[in-house]
């Protein structure tokens, strides 16, 4: 049988979009075709989604109705999260897809016409060079991008995350002015001194934040009794949550808190790809379950959100927002103007974010600069991508610090390709966000563009000997000169 993707061949520049057609009940299946066309020909939304489960965990057994009050079994526990593959019908065959694909398709399915939709995972594999290659233009050319999170889950978190930076937009004033008190009472140690009648000032500002007009939502009008989920979060999560001001903060503050938490460990967030494509959509539309939210205004509530947290919490360095390298600024801009080397620094900036293709390391960042670093080449293997990496990173003067990274991958409690030469990094391996890596940028002097040293066709490095500084000793811990601060060996 001749696949759809013989049956719709793709011409030069060309994409192909899923039709989906639209049908009143909800239960009926998914009926798909394709077209091909030219980005700018016409008019097409994009989907921005994680190819496995919108988790990587889960609470285990699920409660059967959270929003009111139906909280998890206390004999929870936490478990791989399995997303089933499903089916469509695809130009009339049947098509295997993930299970988030297939609850996406579902949610953005019209009752009454047909949607125009660029879907990734519809596309044939053996153009995926080309395609990945067209990424940047696809994603800005789009109407509208999709940055689909996944159904709300029985944690209700989503109904109750949005709604609430929804309402940090619209208090925008009151906001700022909250935050502002908030950080007044910080002292010079990471904690904050609140007096009892202060508590209840800040927790009264806080809830009059949260209310949101959402009927859909947990915080509609304060009606829901927060206090039960607030007890059950103390009991069986009290280490992280008696932090947060847990055994002083009202009820509310403990449920949206925790919401959050549970909220920002989608695996979204943490997807690499979903950097250019949302730093390339001209309009971009976040979506979780039944509720959506500008991303505009979803980052910069995110960004409130994250400052007033923090000023809410009992210890100021808890981290209760996580690390999504999808928020960082460095993503947006460098200052570097040579298109290799801000990759590189880009590399650094996302290290933790993830891929399926350890190559996407590299080809998932192309598209922030133009022209780009390279053209994509997935006849390569991962260590061929890093070596010519190597080659232009080297040649641009970055011999020390590439050398050092590898070093410190060498005692990495992180596996690495060990058939890899020593001095090559292995750019694959994903940090947790609480993994201190040694940033060895501060390094001054670096070898100019001219330094003599080669990759040979064998992959080995020859280059100068050189000294990089005195090692000292410290604490068990060794320490890399030519001068060290003072505040290091205290």
């Amino acid at each position: 049988m001749t696949s759809v993707y013989e049956q719709h061949p793709i011409r030069d520049g060309g994409i192909r979009v899923v039709i989906l057609h639209p049908s009143a009940q909800a239960g009926d299946p998914l009926e798909c075709d394709l077209e091909v066309q030219i980005p700018d020909e016409k008019e097409y939304e994009a989907l921005s989604y994680t190819w496995g489960p919108p988790y990587h965990e889960q609470p285990s057994p699920e409660p059967s109705d959270f929003h009111y009050g139906g909280y998890p079994d206390p004999d929870f526990k936490y478990e791989a999260y399995q997303s089933p593959n499903r089916y469509i019908s695809l130009c009339g065959q049947t098509k295997q897809v993930t299970g988030n694909l297939f609850d996406a398709l579902k949610r953005f399915r019209q009752r009454d016409r047909t949607r125009r939709i660029w879907i990734d995972a519809l596309e044939d594999d053996l153009e995926r060079s080309k395609q990945v290659a067209m990424m940047a233009n696809i994603y800005h050319s789009a109407s509208m991008v999709w940055a689909w999170l996944g159904e709300d889950s029985a944690w209700c978190e989503a109904s109750t995350v949005l709604p609430f930076y929804r309402a940090l937009v619209d208090a925008e004033h009151e906001l700022g002015s909250f935050i502002q008190d908030l950080e007044a009472k910080a002292d010079n140690s990471l904690v904050y001194r609140f007096q009892p009648d202060e508590v209840a000032q800040r927790d009264d500002r806080f809830r009059r934040l949260c209310v949101s007009n959402d009927p859909r939502s947990p915080l509609f009008k304060d009606e829901v009794d927060h206090k039960a989920a607030s007890d059950w979060f103390r009991q069986h999560t009290p280490q992280k949550w008696n932090r947060f001001g847990g055994q002083e903060g009202s009820p509310l503050t403990v449920f949206v808190c925790t919401s959050l938490f549970f909220f920002l460990k989608r695996a979204y967030f943490g997807r690499r790809w979903v950097l250019q494509e949302l730093h390339q959509a001209q309009h971009a539309v976040v979506c979780c379950g039944e509720f959506e939210m500008d991303w505009t205004d979803f980052r910069s509530a995110h960004l409130s959100a994250t400052l007033l947290m923090r000023s809410m919490a009992a210890e100021r360095d808890l981290n209760v927002m996580g690390n999504s390298p999808l928020f960082a600024d460095s993503l947006q801009s460098t200052s570097q103007t040579d298109p290799v080397v801000a990759l590189y620094e880009r590399m650094r900036a996302c290290s933790k974010a993830e891929c399926h293709d350890p190559r996407d390391v590299v080809y998932a960042l192309l598209s922030f600069d133009d022209p780009p670093a390279m053209l994509p080449d997935y006849t390569l293997s991962p260590r061929q991508l890093w070596i010519e990496l190597y080659r232009a990173l080297i040649a641009r003067g970055h011999l020390t610090r590439l050398i050092l990274k590898a070093a410190d991958q060498v005692d990495s409690p992180f596996p690495r390709d060990t058939q890899s030469p020593s001095w090559l990094s292995d750019f694959s391996i994903t940090y947790p966000w609480h993994y201190f890596a040694f940033d060895y940028a501060y390094i001054e002097n670096e070898p100019s563009g001219d330094v003599e040293a080669r990759i040979d066709d064998k992959e080995r490095l020859s280059c100068p000997l050189r000294c990089l500084g005195e090692v000292v000793f410290h604490n068990g811990w060794a320490v890399l000169g030519p001068e060290v601060s003072q505040d290091v060996l205290k």
